[in-house]
């Protein structure tokens, strides 16, 4: 999950959805990056192509609603390779890009955190993916998979032209 500052590219010329899209789409891709000994021929090149198409491509995308901080917000959805990506616009100070898998986009519910002390970081830093996750799982006693078993498996979507 990521929160951005909705003027953190302030006189762009991209609007906010659009940029979201972008974030969202190469964020799924990259989190649903198969092991590099199952990926088929030219497979960087036609990911980066069917990414592309599909941030440019708003029709491939699902509407739904988030409940954030107890309100319902306009998100949209975008599935991929066994995985989704969604994100929302619709608040007046944060963007919200997400990826997930194994539970339903809109069975989530999303509220500001005030003290991360429980999910071991300080919410003062900068969240760097991976290290703060992994320092954070480390600290709550959560083992996780070695750097082998965290590639994806190979999906139908890894073959796909655009």
């Amino acid at each position: 999950m990521g929160t951005f500052r909705c003027d953190r590219f302030p006189g762009s010329a991209v609007d906010a959805d659009q940029r979201m899209v972008s974030d969202a789409v190469f964020a799924l891709v990259d989190a649903t990056m198969p092991h590099p000994a199952a990926r088929p021929d030219e497979f960087g090149h036609r990911l980066v192509d069917a990414a592309t198409a599909r941030a440019a491509n708003r029709s491939k995308w699902q509407p739904f609603s988030w409940t954030v901080r107890d309100q319902a917000v306009a998100a949209s959805v975008l599935r991929w390779a066994g995985a989704w990506a969604a994100f929302t616009t619709a608040l007046p100070e944060v963007d919200i890009v997400m990826v997930g898998y194994g539970v339903e986009p809109t069975a989530l519910t999303m509220t500001e955190v005030e003290d991360a002390s429980e999910y071991h970081f300080d919410r003062r830093s900068p969240i760097i993916f991976p290290e703060t996750v992994e320092r954070s799982r480390a600290a709550a006693g959560i083992q996780y998979e070695s750097v082998d078993e965290r590639w994806w498996p190979s999906h139908a979507d890894h073959a796909t032209t655009v």
